[in-house]
């Protein structure tokens, strides 16, 4: 039988393939959280993927009847505005009922839509997340001219679990507040200075002459409202760094639990090695505890070895493994 590929929308039952995919899917959102209970994300899955609320193509792969595999493409305003062309991601990306070989097959069929997409635009970029060394994404992506720019690891901690050490952390002489309208202009210097050659702005060829915007733009969209706690640490009255948070209050009624997740952070190298990262850790940490959040994550790059030794010292462990992958087309701007 012959592996078809159909526009998910197309389907006069597609409500009902969505529904199939939210019960074999393993990528759910929070699937590596035991507290996540399957029923919550998959609710999530089929509320994002509603034609109203869903901006964006998607695509499932189909052989004799059976559901294989699917994908989903979506453009992103902020970095589009950015690069001033399109910039879209990949959010699902996954197969279904195959062996890995079949796998790989449906994963290359699944990725050449997206490029006939790419190559009907003049210039264009395109990233996705993948889990950590997995040969059928690999082989596929590196197929389809794909380039890795990114190691992924989240870390996290159960709140409850993390009392002894949040207890036991050596207090640092440094003050925590909430970020204000003045320090804005100071974080968004920061973090240009505080440059993460491993991250996807600095790694990816055709996003990194145009890092300290994407940088700039982090952090004035999350004072923006994309983050609701954000932090500021001063040490002796300076500036020193900041973590800026999103609570995970809005999603608490949707999720059954509290969710709160370190966006940004960065410490000024004047500050290095003095704790502030963790200090910051620790007190967003105490922070959420008294807020009644249940669970604290980060995602960070592999190689950031000062913000996991931060983490690791007050509890977190590594929960998940990913790398970003990335492709563009047409000219690299210099």
């Amino acid at each position: 039988m012959k592996l078809q590929i159909i526009k998910l929308f197309d389907l006069p039952d597609y409500n009902d393939v969505l529904g199939e995919i939210g019960s074999v899917s393993r990528h759910l959102d929070y699937h590596f959280l035991a507290d996540v209970r399957r029923e919550y994300s998959e609710a999530l899955l089929l509320k994002g993927m509603l034609p109203e609320n869903f901006e964006g193509k998607a695509w499932v792969a189909s052989e004799g009847g059976q559901l294989k595999g699917w994908l989903c493409l979506q453009g992103l305003p902020w970095d589009s505005a950015i690069l001033g062309y399109p910039a879209l991601k990949i959010t699902q990306l996954e197969t279904f009922n195959a062996s890995a070989r079949e796998a790989e097959n449906i994963i290359d069929a699944l990725l050449d839509v997206v490029l006939v997409t790419l190559q009907g635009l003049p210039r264009a970029h395109c990233h996705l997340r993948v889990p950590r060394d997995n040969g059928d994404f690999e082989n596929s992506l590196i197929k389809s001219a794909f380039k890795k720019v990114e190691n992924i690891n989240t870390y996290g901690a159960r709140l409850g679990d993390i009392g002894d050490e949040l207890a036991n952390n050596k207090v640092m002489p440094v003050e925590t507040r909430f970020i204000e309208s003045d320090d804005i202009a100071w974080a968004r210097q920061l973090s240009k200075e505080a440059v993460n050659p491993n991250d996807r702005f600095h790694a990816d060829n055709f996003l990194a002459s145009l890092a300290d915007e994407f940088m700039e733009a982090w952090v004035d969209g999350c004072t923006a409202g994309f983050c609701d706690s954000n932090f500021i640490a001063l040490s002796e009255g300076n500036r020193a760094g900041f973590a800026l948070w999103q609570s995970g209050q809005g999603e608490k009624e949707k999720l059954g639990v509290q969710i709160a997740k370190l966006a940004l952070g960065a410490v000024s190298s004047a500050f290095s090695g003095r704790g502030i990262h963790r200090t910051l850790v620790a007190r967003g940490c105490e922070h959420f505890v008294n807020e009644g959040a249940d669970w604290v994550l980060m995602a960070t790059q592999a190689e950031n070895g000062a913000a996991i030794h931060s983490m690791t010292i007050l509890g977190w462990r590594l929960l998940h493994r990913e790398a970003t992958w990335s492709i563009g087309v047409g000219p690299i701007l210099s």
